[in-house]
């Protein structure tokens, strides 16, 4: 130990931390092979030789900070914010070979959705009734202020009735889909999809071990070395692309509802174009880049005219 912080303090002034010599294991740019090594080595070498780009992923983030801009007035728009910072993380995770934990972090996102949705509803059900709304705000500031926010009885009634085992209830995925089910937001095939999703989600953050990355053939043997593996890359950017069409889905609901001016902004339409045009390069470039079913449905949900 001695010998190594002799070491590290006579190079202090010439080390490069991010290729560090001394602490392997924090070298970015560690080379084992040419498709295991560093984070940073392993998404310079899959840029570089084209394996996958970042676009695949950035096209989406940066129309939905497009899309996001008209309804930040919104009581939603923190949370869908923060979906959005989230996805961000989840493209570099992937992109850098922590498959497993870009997926873990996706159930966060779909919970933080369902969370800004429901603070919508609760505005829009108040209709132009001004103490309702002020009342809801008031709510949403104790939501923001607390650790785990218990919804109102209100709220609990109407997600589940006269069941007294579910009296008490957090704002979780569990709740959330059931009050939306009960207002009509979603159907029942939404309601299942979203559950079937977030279980699917479950087995990422729970002790499963065909989860695991020591489970994978492909695993390095070194637990700070990242390699890439194709099979794993295409779930979560299908995973990834069904998360980000929830959001697209309801921003662009939302402002053809709500703000349907909008649509003539420049930045909707570049984005909504955007999103569009991911179908039609697919095909001039012979390339997959559609992997989610969801997505390619919205695609075909905007036709001509966005």
């Amino acid at each position: 130990m001695r010998n190594w912080l002799r070491k590290l303090k006579i190079s202090r002034e010439k080390h490069e931390c991010m290729r560090c010599d001394l602490l392997p294991c924090m070298n970015l740019y560690r080379e084992i092979d040419k498709a295991e090594g560093g984070e940073i080595y392993l998404y310079e070498s899959t840029v570089k030789n084209r394996v996958h780009l970042p676009c695949e992923f950035g096209v989406m983030i940066h129309c939905l900070c497009k899309l996001s801009v008209p309804i930040s007035d919104a009581l939603s728009f923190e949370m869908y914010n923060q979906c959005i910072r989230d996805l961000k993380a989840i493209s570099f995770l992937v992109l850098t070979g922590h498959y497993r934990n870009a997926m873990q972090l996706m159930r966060p996102v779909v919970e933080s959705f369902l969370t800004g949705l429901y603070w919508d509803v609760k505005v829009i059900q108040a209709d132009s009734d001004a103490e309702t709304q002020r009342m809801v705000r008031t709510e949403y500031e104790r939501f923001t202020e607390q650790d785990r926010y218990l919804v109102p009885e209100e709220d609990k009634n109407e997600a589940f009735g006269s069941d007294e085992q579910r009296r008490k209830r957090y704002l979780d995925q569990y709740f959330l889909t059931k009050w939306l089910l009960t207002k009509q937001v979603i159907d029942g095939k939404d309601k299942a999809k979203l559950q079937d999703m977030i279980g699917a989600l479950n087995r990422f953050l729970h002790p499963t071990y065909k989860t695991t990355d020591i489970s994978r053939p492909e695993c390095t043997s070194c637990p700070s070395c990242v390699a890439f593996d194709e099979t794993e890359y295409r779930k979560c950017v299908e995973t990834f692309q069904d998360v980000t069409t929830l959001l697209l889905t309801t921003f662009r609901e939302y402002i053809v509802t709500f703000l349907h001016e909008e649509l003539e902004n420049p930045d909707v339409k570049e984005a909504l174009g955007n999103i569009q045009a991911l179908d039609k390069l697919e095909n001039e470039i012979g390339r997959q880049l559609i992997f989610s079913k969801d997505l390619k449905e919205f695609i075909n949900s905007l036709g001509n005219g966005h």
